[in-house]
């Protein structure tokens, strides 16, 4: 068999140095490995996201549990090669580590799409698969399997979450019940699987705990990096702790209850009990308007400092519009002209006094008032300027006028000129 001397000729090659360190490399594929990783992606990145990898998996892991089940394929160690390390229990089609590691990196890879992603999750995809072949645990079509259904239910259920939008905490109204249901009537049918049980416990903690964080805590994970360290650090604690205290309590002998009560507890742990903690401990602050729903854009308008001053200024623009006047077109001279001389009028004079008419004398245009913007918001009139007096003709050129004007005419006075 082809699959079996393949196994065989890598074990061949192999050292202790090597066993442990294909041993350690297999890990990466492992439940808890994944777990952790989620649970940094939600505790520390994007919340949403990391529940979505923890519900893609979770789903995945159900699929693959169920064909392990169904091919009930021997494993390797058990038909002539040799088992490295502990080996592994249940079917070997298909690889549940290649599937898991497969998963991680189809989902890290949908959400950054970043080249360098990419290619690091080929690379652990093909490690993982290469030390489960090297350990005698799988045969070569069980790793293709395995990473076939990583991508490929990695994929498929991550558009089937993406289909509730901002109703993904509402799964757990269907979740909940769905699993406590299981969990009775398999056991009812004397069904031991400890996996199975492991799953119908934790997913439904997963879920009422985001439910519960997305509608009462709603912290915001974003921080600087020595936060995310501590939370970490601290979160990890506090799900070990849960983690391992059931096996120092006494429990009941019944191990698929246990089992089932332990990774509730742990899941919900992981979940909201982790985000209270990181509350407590001033590890991030709250999102706004986590109470009243008020919308966003609101908040940041209201919280600008000059926010008040700018809505202001807004209201007041079309108001200083509407006080403004037309201006005429002769007060549309440069303010330059407005101080200039006013132009030589000799020749103009000589030609009225000649054809026997009364001497005109213009007004100079009044300047239009300018408004200039005061410092309490409202326009201050401006101050009228006093035209310039005309210049009165010399002696020569009166007595020339004088001259000029036919017998029986009148000279008309002063105030008629100006009238004029």
């Amino acid at each position: 068999m082809f699959e079996l001397s393949l196994v065989k000729a890598l074990q061949a090659i192999g050292n202790p140095f090597l066993d442990y360190l294909m041993f350690g490399l297999t890990y990466l594929g492992d439940e808890l490995f994944f777990m952790a990783v989620a649970l940094i992606l939600y505790w520390c990145v994007d919340k949403r996201f990391g529940f979505k990898v923890m519900n893609v998996f979770i789903v995945s892991a159900a699929v693959v549990e169920g064909f392990k089940n169904i091919f009930d394929r021997p494993r390797p160690y058990e038909e002539g090669a040799k088992s490295i390390f502990e080996p592994t229990d249940g079917g070997s089609m298909p690889s549940g580590h290649t599937h898991t590691i497969a998963n991680l990196s189809t989902q890290t890879a949908l959400r950054w799409r970043k080249r360098p992603l990419i290619i690091l999750g080929a690379v652990l995809t093909a490690v993982v698969a290469l030390t489960r072949l090297y350990l005698g645990q799988h045969y070569l079509t069980d790793v293709l399997v395995g990473a076939a259904l990583g991508l490929g239910l990695a994929w498929g259920v991550s558009l089937l979450f993406e289909l509730l939008k901002d109703r993904e905490d509402k799964i757990v109204f269907v979740v909940l019940p769905l699993c406590f249901l299981l969990a009775v009537v398999l056991r009812a049918l004397g069904f031991d699987n400890e996996k199975l049980f492991t799953v119908l416990g934790v997913y439904p903690a997963l879920c009422i705990g985001y439910y519960a964080e997305k509608r009462y805590i709603r912290l915001n994970v974003r921080t600087v990096w020595y936060k995310n360290l501590c939370k970490i650090f601290i979160g990890g604690i506090a799900v070990g702790v849960f983690y391992f205290l059931p096996d120092l309590l006494p429990l009941p002998q019944e191990v698929m209850l246990t089992e089932f009560l332990k990774y509730f507890v742990v899941g919900i742990m992981a979940t909201v009990g982790a985000m209270e903690l990181f509350n407590l401990l001033k590890l991030y602050d709250k999102e706004p308007a986590e109470i009243f729903n008020i919308p966003a854009a609101y908040i940041e308008l209201t919280e600008t400092p000059d926010a008040d001053v700018k809505s202001a200024q807004k209201a007041e623009k079309p108001k200083k519009e509407r006080k403004k006047k037309p201006v005429s077109k002769k007060s549309e001279t440069p303010e330059t002209e407005a101080d200039a001389a006013p132009p030589d009028t000799d020749e103009a004079d000589g030609a009225e006094a000649a054809a026997g008419q009364p001497r005109r004398v213009e007004k100079p245009a009044a300047e239009a008032p300018t408004e200039e913007p005061r410092t309490d918001g409202e326009p201050e009139p401006a101050e009228p300027v006093e035209p310039e007096p005309a210049a009165e003709p010399t002696g020569a050129e009166s007595a020339e006028a004088k001259a000029a004007e036919p017998a029986g005419t009148e000279k008309p006075s002063e105030e008629g000129s100006k009238n004029g």
